[in-house]
């Protein structure tokens, strides 16, 4: 485990961020990459929301992997995959990036 800060301030969730998110399209091509790398590595985040990804100065940290699977030992992976897509894109909507994570993928 690894702490995400400094001594003065802690990683934010992507949640803290309602209205404004600094560099937001860098921030979405930051975790556009992050998905490209779970799938290269053959899983599926499952539960990827704004709760689940940390940002501290241009740096952004994804969380929370208990319930990632495995795409060869999942029926249902793309279905998780899809939400996952889906939670990105309707956040970065809400700080003003409108783009469909599934289309922006390398896939």
């Amino acid at each position: 485990m690894e702490y995400i800060g400094d001594r003065k301030e802690r990683a934010y969730r992507l949640s803290d961020y309602r209205n404004e998110l600094p560099d937001a399209l860098k921030v979405y091509n930051d975790i556009i990459r992050n998905l490209e790398i779970f799938l290269d590595n053959g899983i599926v985040h499952g539960d990827l929301s704004l709760f689940n990804i940390l940002y501290f100065k241009g740096r952004v940290v994804v969380i929370d992997f208990p319930q990632a699977v495995r795409i060869r030992d999942s029926g249902n992976y793309y279905e998780l995959f899809r939400r996952d897509c889906r939670n990105v894109s309707e956040y970065f909507a809400r700080v003003g990036i409108k783009r469909d994570v599934e289309r922006d993928l390398r896939l």
